[in-house]
C-alpha cells in the first residue's frame, strides 16, 4: 500500500464592502472522498488602504451633511423643540435664573428658568408659575416630588410645562462656593420632565460630584464628574449622554463623551465623540483648575445618517509649549473611515497661529491623502467653502 501526500492550496477569502472591521472566526472544512479535515481560523478585517479619492470623498461628506441637515429641520419643527425654545413671555414676573443655570450652563435645556424669582439670591429657584395667560400670570404648587413649575402656552397653543426635581432621589443640594467664595445651591442629582398638553415629551437627568476643597473645608463649583442624559420631543425626538470626568493620580486624565441620537425622523441619526486628554492638572489656591499641561491625547467622533457613517479619529502625539503656558505646535495624525472602509489619512502639525485662532483658516502644515493624491487641511477647508478666500 502506497502512502499519500499532503495536497496544500491557498484558500482565498474576500469580504464585501459592507463588512464591518474587526476579528471573526472562521472554520474551514475540507473534504476529500471519505476523509474530512476542519481548521479553526482567525481572519482580521481592517479597513482598505487604498481610500477614496478627493472628489469621491467630496461628495460622500457633502451627502451625509445634507442627509443631517434633513434630520436637524426635522426636529426643529417638532412642537416639542418649538415651545422650549419659545419659551414663556419675555417680562414675566422678573426673576432671574441662578448662575450656572442661563442657555450656556449645564441645564441649558432649562432656558424658561430666566424668568423665575428667587427666594434667595443664592439659592435654585421653587416654586410654581403659570404664564399661559401673559397678561395674567398666575402662582401654583408643583406636584410632588417637584421643587419647581413653570407653564406657557406652545406656539401651537398647547399648554407647555416644565417640571423640576431639585434633590431626585432624595439626594440633597449642596452649599458650593465660586471662585471669590460666594456660596450657591447647588444640585447633585436632578431631574427635569417636560409635557404638553399632559404628555411626556422630555426629560433630563443631571448627576454630578463637586471638588471638595480642604483649605475651604467647603466644595467648590467645579465638577468631578458629570453626567446629563435625557430627551426631547413629541414626534421626532433627540436622546442625549453626556459625561465629563477628572481623574487625579501619577498622571492626571480629563474625559469627555458625548452621545446624540435621534428615532421618529428619516432617516435616523447618530453622532458622538469621546475625547481623552493626558498630562498635569494644576490647582490654584482656591483649589479651582488653574492649567492643564497636555501631553497626549486621541478625539474620535462618529457621525451616522441613516446607514450612511464617518468616522474621524484624531491622535495627539506631541506637544509643544511656549513660554506663556500656550501651545505653540501640536503634532497630530489620523484617519477618516467612511461606511467602514479608509477614506482618508492625514499627519502634520498645527503652529501657533492655528492654535490661537489667528489664522483664520488653519492646517497649511497638515496633509490629507487620497487615492488620487495629497492636499493641505487649509486648501480642503477653502474648497468646501469653510474658509473665507
Amino acid at each position: 500500500m502506497s502512502g499519500s501526500s499532503p495536497v496544500t492550496q491557498a484558500l482565498t477569502l474576500s469580504v464585501g464592502t459592507s463588512v464591518a472591521t474587526g476579528t471573526y472566526n472562521l472554520r474551514v472544512k475540507a473534504t476529500s472522498g471519505r476523509l474530512t479535515k476542519t481548521a479553526d481560523l482567525s481572519l482580521e478585517v481592517t479597513a482598505g488602504s487604498s481610500g477614496l479619492s478627493q472628489q469621491e470623498f467630496n461628495q460622500a461628506w457633502n451627502n451625509h451633511t445634507q442627509a443631517q441637515q434633513q434630520v436637524f429641520n426635522q426636529l426643529s419643527n417638532d412642537p416639542a423643540f418649538q415651545a422650549i425654545v419659545q419659551g414663556p413671555p419675555q417680562g414675566g414676573m422678573g426673576g432671574t435664573s441662578p448662575q450656572g443655570l442661563g442657555p450656556q450652563g449645564p441645564l441649558g435645556l432649562l432656558k424658561p428658568l430666566s424668568l423665575i424669582p428667587l427666594q434667595g439670591e443664592n439659592d435654585l429657584p421653587r416654586g410654581g408659575y403659570d404664564y399661559t395667560d401673559p397678561q395674567n400670570p398666575q402662582t401654583y404648587t408643583p406636584t410632588s416630588p417637584y421643587d419647581l413649575g413653570l407653564k406657557w402656552r406652545a406656539p401651537n397653543n398647547q399648554v407647555a410645562e416644565l417640571l423640576v426635581d431639585w434633590d431626585k432621589n432624595g439626594t440633597s443640594t449642596i452649599q458650593a462656593q465660586n471662585r471669590s467664595g460666594q456660596s450657591y445651591e447647588t444640585p447633585r442629582k436632578s431631574r427635569a420632565n417636560y409635557t404638553l398638553e399632559g404628555q411626556q415629551v422630555g426629560q433630563a437627568d443631571f448627576d454630578a460630584s463637586w471638588y471638595f476643597c480642604q483649605s475651604r473645608n467647603a466644595y467648590i463649583q467645579e465638577p468631578t464628574n458629570l453626567r446629563f442624559n435625557g430627551f426631547l420631543g413629541q414626534s421626532a425626538r433627540l436622546n442625549w449622554d453626556f459625561s465629563y470626568q477628572v481623574t487625579e493620580g501619577a498622571q492626571d486624565t480629563i474625559q469627555s463623551s458625548l452621545t446624540l441620537s435621534t428615532s421618529g425622523t428619516n432617516p435616523t441619526s447618530s453622532v458622538s465623540y469621546q475625547l481623552t486628554l493626558n498630562g498635569d492638572l494644576t490647582r490654584g489656591s482656591d483649589c479651582f483648575m488653574q492649567g492643564f499641561t497636555l501631553q497626549s491625547g486621541s478625539f474620535n467622533f462618529t457621525s451616522q445618517a441613516g446607514q450612511d457613517s464617518f468616522a474621524f479619529q484624531i491622535n495627539v502625539t506631541q506637544i509643544q509649549w511656549g513660554q506663556n503656558g500656550q501651545p505653540t505646535r501640536v503634532d497630530l495624525n489620523g484617519y477618516v473611515d467612511e461606511n467602514n472602509r479608509r477614506a482618508l489619512t492625514f499627519s502634520g502639525y498645527l503652529d501657533a497661529d492655528d492654535l490661537s485662532g489667528q489664522d483664520s483658516c488653519p492646517g497649511e502644515n497638515v496633509t490629507l491623502t487620497f487615492a488620487d493624491g495629497s492636499t493641505t487641511l487649509e486648501a480642503w477647508l477653502r474648497s468646501q467653502g469653510y474658509c473665507q478666500p
